[in-house]
Formats: C-alpha cells, structure tokens, sequence
C-alpha cells in the first residue's frame, strides 16, 4: 500500500504538486524527521521565491525547533546562495525550500545531512521517518533570523573583483533570471564588477509570469535571444527557478547547447591550470570528452543528478563538472554549482578569448544529436529498460551507469528514467546524420511508439 508522500520522495530531492503532493503538514514532519535521523545541532534553512515557500519554509522551522534544533532561517536566497549559508555557518545539516526548474505550481525540499550530498538511501531513511511520524518529545528549540542574501551577494563582488579584466567588464551582457531567485542579484553582482548588464525579467515573481523556470527548454530562450540581438549584447546568460542552472545566448541569439559551453569552460580550466578531473552527466556528447582529452584532462563519466554529480566531484577533487540539463559544478566552490557563478567564469573566458561567443563555441566539435528527449511514462521504466538493453545489446555495448546507454560503433542511445517525475528522458548522438538514424532505429525497433517520437525530434533539428 503506498505511503502518504510516495509522489514527493524522488531520488535527490523532495518534490511535486503543491499543496496535493507538498505541502505544510509534509514540511513539518521533515523537519522533525530531519532532527531523528541526524541527531538535531544547528540547521541552515532558506527558501526561493515560489508563492509556497514562506508557508512552506515557516511549517518546517516549526517542526526543527519542535524537535529541539538550533535552525537558522538564513532569508529567501537562491540554492546557490543557501549553499553558500550553509557553509558560511558551519551547518552540516541544511534544507533549501525549492522545486528549483519545476513548474510554478511545484514545490519541494533539498535535505543535506553532513558533508556529502544526500543520497536515494538516506531520502528513504528521512521517509520512512516522516511516514512514521511517531516523533519523540523534546525541549523546544530557538529559531534564529540571520539573512544571508548581502553577504552571499559581497562573497560573489569579493571573489570576481580582481579576476575580470578590462576586456570583460567592456562585454555587454543581457541576463534573464526569468523572475526567479536570482532576479535582484545576479544585476546587483554584475553591475557591482563593472559588467555592463541589459536585465530581463529580473523582478521576483514566484508566479514566473514571463517564462518557464526551466532553462533547458528551448522555448524559455526566446526573450532572452530576441535581447541579445536588439541590445546588440555580446552574450546572453538565463537563470532557472532557483539559479543553480545556467543556459546561454551568443551574440546572434543563438542558444549555446550543454555540450558546448561544459567544452569551453573544461578546456580553458584545463589549459590555465594543469592537468585535472572534469566529471561529465552521461548525456553530454562525445565531443564533450574529446575536448578534455586533448587538454590534458581525465574525463571521468557519472549518473544525471545534483547529489550523484557533486558527490563525485568531491570525491575525485575534479576542478569542473558539467550536465546536460545545465549545471556547472567547480571545485572552488566545494563540489557545488552556481549558476550566476558559471556566467561570471564565461563572461571573464569570453573576455580573454577576443572573439566573439559564436566562434569560440565553434571550436568545439558538434556530432548530430537529439538533443534531451523527455516523453511522460507512467509505466515501470526497469522493465522498458531491461527490453531495450536486451535487444540493443546483440550490436551494441551495453552500459548501466544511469538507465541504459547502448555505445554503437557510430554512435550512443541512452533511456533513463526521470529523477524528478514519471518520465523517460533520451538522447541519440550519431557520427553524422545517417548514423543518428540507424542509432534510433535499431535502439528503439521494439518500442514503436516512442521510436516515432525520437525519429520526429531527429527530424526537426
């Protein structure tokens, strides 16, 4: 029989539907379950600016302080933000109120119990704890109010002050923070290094009434390219809901793909200083790892996934890491990922570089690909996987990193299921055209339908 918060438990994070799937009464409980599983202590908690969050953010400092941790509400930040809170205060235990890139009527929490990210099991263990809700007495604890949001904004002024040179300060740079977290920040911080910045949709709206919080939709980038042409800026940069995720713009209106900005900041990392680990989320393109080889680097592969990917970057200390959903992870910052913190790194790359956006992202080698494929699933995705890997397995190398991944001598397929919701996401990359297609066909010949869908995305690229 399925449990209460079933829909709401994912494999990284909490998140669904407010108020059916998230809501006040699942906020308190994990804050009390938070406080059983890692025995109380000071909590680092902030919120992003989803119309839920206060209400939601306010029922889980309840239940910390009910259960008898020192929770500190460090404001309304962006994850990156929180993350940098939760350093600054010492906190090994933190929750960030956020459903990041999800829709506006979404919601959700990102727990951390000590130094590494959390992972599938221990979100099983808090689970079982909410569900149970058999929580012990205990002296109430006491609240404290400590905004973190100036400081974060000072630390990012403070870091970037001496490493942007004239070059890119003369940049132009439209930003589209598409009324989410980093809406009254990422100007402030821009602004404050001298960069000159054309703002689009930089009020906060937890409505998100201009786009889709979600920045790895093609069509969220329409405002933003149609900025950069008429401002003639000389690169666009866009924030998801809770600003870990970046995408950019070139100086046509062009959006730049994943693979192709990871490539160009792993390249110029790896050429300024020396030899280093890039971990690279299984779905970026194969030109992605040629790039780094020929710098010098060690590409090192892992799974799609906040806590899988930052918890590889800490443990083999690689200097970057890249998804294709649009995370950028920096050994500087921990392991971790900012998306205002990526855009600083391109603008002072670009500003180096002397050439315009489009023709440094050209010198990375492009493959025909699909692009990220996500088609809703309400089926078993181990059974779809299984079939597939079965079949593709008699002309293909079989890989079980993350869903399955089938490596043709021209090129990769790969299924998996969503970490977020009941959904499939695929991708195809093939040598040139006429490989991409026999990839499709022969990965998804014993699934009619979603080989259909595939085939209709490879045709509209």
């Amino acid at each position: 029989m399925p449990h209460r918060y079933d829909r709401a438990f994912k494999q990284c994070d909490l998140r669904g539907r407010y108020p059916e799937e998230v809501n006040e009464e699942l906020a308190y409980r994990l804050g009390r379950a938070l406080v059983a599983v890692a025995q109380g202590g000071l909590v680092a908690v902030a919120g992003d600016v989803r119309l839920s969050t206060p209400s939601l953010k306010e029922r889980l400092l309840a239940g910390l302080a009910e259960a008898g941790a020192a929770p500190v509400d460090c404001g309304t930040l962006p994850t990156p933000g929180y993350y940098f809170a939760r350093l600054a205060l010492g906190a090994q235990v933190g929750v960030m109120v956020t459903a990041s890139h999800s829709p506006p009527d979404h919601n959700g929490f990102k727990p951390v119990l000590g130094p590494l990210p959390i992972t599938p099991e221990g979100l099983a263990g808090l689970h079982e704890v909410v569900e149970r809700g058999d929580f012990p007495a205990a002296e109430a604890g006491r609240i404290a109010q400590r905004p973190m949001r100036d400081e974060y904004v000072a630390w990012l002024v403070d870091t970037w002050r001496e490493e942007l040179g004239p070059a890119a300060r003369a940049l132009r740079v439209a930003v589209d923070c598409g009324n989410g977290s980093h809406s009254d920040i990422a100007p402030e911080v821009l602004e404050a290094l001298g960069v000159d910045c054309v703002p689009l949709f930089c009020e906060p709206d937890g409505s998100f009434p201009n786009r889709s919080p979600d920045v790895s939709r093609p069509e969220a980038l329409e405002g933003l390219a149609e900025a950069v042409r008429q401002d003639g800026a000389d690169l666009g940069v866009a924030f998801d809901g809770d600003g870990d995720r970046v995408a950019f713009v070139d100086e046509r209106g062009r959006a730049l793909g994943s693979d192709a900005f990871v490539a160009v900041m792993a390249r110029d990392a790896l050429e300024r200083r020396g030899p280093g680990t890039v971990v690279l989320d299984i779905k970026l393109s194969r030109a992605v790892e040629e790039v780094v080889r020929e710098a010098g680097g060690r590409p090192v592969r892992e799974r799609s996934g906040h806590t899988f990917m930052k918890t590889r970057m800490i443990r083999t200390a690689a200097m970057l890491g890249g998804e294709m959903s649009g995370h950028v992870f920096f050994g500087d910052l921990h392991g971790g990922d900012d998306g205002l913190y990526a855009a600083l790194v391109m603008i002072e790359l670009l500003g180096r570089a002397g050439r315009p956006m489009s023709q440094v992202a050209a010198s990375v080698p492009r493959y025909a690909a699909t692009g990220d494929l996500r088609v809703r699933f309400d089926g078993d995705p181990v059974v779809l996987q299984e079939r597939l890997a079965a079949h593709a397995g008699q002309a293909a190398r079989i890989e079980r990193l993350d869903g399955v991944k089938a490596h043709y001598a021209d090129g990769w397929a790969l299924l998996r299921a969503s970490v977020t919701e009941p959904a499939i996401t695929m991708r195809f990359e093939g040598w040139d055209e006429e490989a991409l297609r026999r990839v499709i066909l022969h990965f998804l010949s014993p699934e009619p339908e979603l080989l259909e869908q595939a085939l209709a995305a490879a045709a509209r690229r």
